[in-house]
């Protein structure tokens, strides 16, 4: 089964969102205020296949991640020098019966990740920014440049047993 690329924003919750927080990933998503996240692809890989956010396939497959080359102003106004100096983490999280493990992360923008992955269960990844490039539009408010926030967060890609 196919899915929509999708992200969702969960402002109080790292927890998965209410399906009316979801949109799409891109000028139109939740947080673009804090830029859109050029570059971005979260997709499954075997062979000459790929698997997109939302499919269901039997492991073990290799999961790949491409950060953001830097975010794009969408939302609030920034300029290039200044996208550069975001912080980004990119999480690879497992859900299971038992419940979420972050599996690996990575934090140099542009950078592609590949992760062989033979254990069931539902992988989505989370962005998480630290939006100093937007300290000049935050202007009296800069400081709130220095935290953390949650940017995207994936639908999953489903592994399950090797048949």
């Amino acid at each position: 089964m196919r899915g929509s690329n999708t992200a969702c924003s969960s402002i109080r919750s790292t927890r998965w969102p209410s399906p009316r927080r979801c949109a799409p990933v891109g000028p139109t998503g939740v947080f673009t205020v804090l830029g859109d996240p050029k570059g971005f692809v979260y997709r499954a890989l075997r062979g000459d296949e790929a698997f997109q956010i939302g499919d269901e396939v039997a492991g073990p497959i290799t999961l790949q991640i491409a950060l953001p080359s830097q975010p794009v102003p969408v939302g609030a106004p920034f300029t290039a020098a200044e996208a550069v100096t975001a912080e980004v983490t990119a999480k690879v999280i497992r859900t299971d019966g038992t419940g979420s493990t972050v599996l690996h992360e990575a934090t140099t923008l542009g950078s592609v990740q590949n992760m062989l992955v033979d254990q069931p269960g539902a992988y989505h990844v989370e962005l998480w920014i630290r939006p100093k490039h937007l300290q000049t539009a935050l202007g009296k408010a800069k400081a709130l440049a220095d935290k953390e926030y949650l940017w995207v967060i994936t639908n999953p890609i489903r592994v399950t047993s090797s048949h």
